[in-house]
């Protein structure tokens, strides 16, 4: 798997993940060759693939919406003129915190995948 296939899946993940539905989080990060080559994959390179596929945008703020776990990372459009978002990380026993602000939803964005995918591979062998 080369270094642009696991850009692709991971930036498809919130896309993929409702067609694949039999797959956990845990195994898609998995499969997705993350693990392998997260040393070698950037926030500038996951901007890239956004940048030429800007509808993730929306699908990625649909699926930090529909997560019901805690703890996790979440992405959040704070306006509806998407000029405004945050990343940020939710705890139950600590409510939200590490949240950053940014006004390019491209790199609020990748921002919070790389984030989502670094959070799950500490989990795993």
């Amino acid at each position: 798997m080369t270094k642009d296939d696991v850009i692709v899946n991971m930036c498809r993940f919130c896309i993929n993940s409702r067609t694949v539905e039999s797959m956990s989080i845990n195994d898609w990060v998995r499969k997705s060759g993350w693990l392998s080559l997260r040393k070698s994959i950037t926030l500038e390179d996951i901007k890239g693939y956004i940048t030429v596929n800007p509808d993730l945008i929306k699908a990625w703020l649909g699926y930090s919406s529909d997560q019901r776990c805690s703890p996790a990372w979440y992405f959040i459009e704070n306006n509806k003129e998407m000029t405004s978002f945050t990343v940020g990380y939710f705890e139950s026993n600590l409510g939200r915190t590490k949240e950053t602000k940014y006004s390019d939803s491209i790199e609020a964005c990748a921002q919070f995948i790389l984030n989502q995918f670094n959070a799950i591979s500490k989990h795993l062998k």
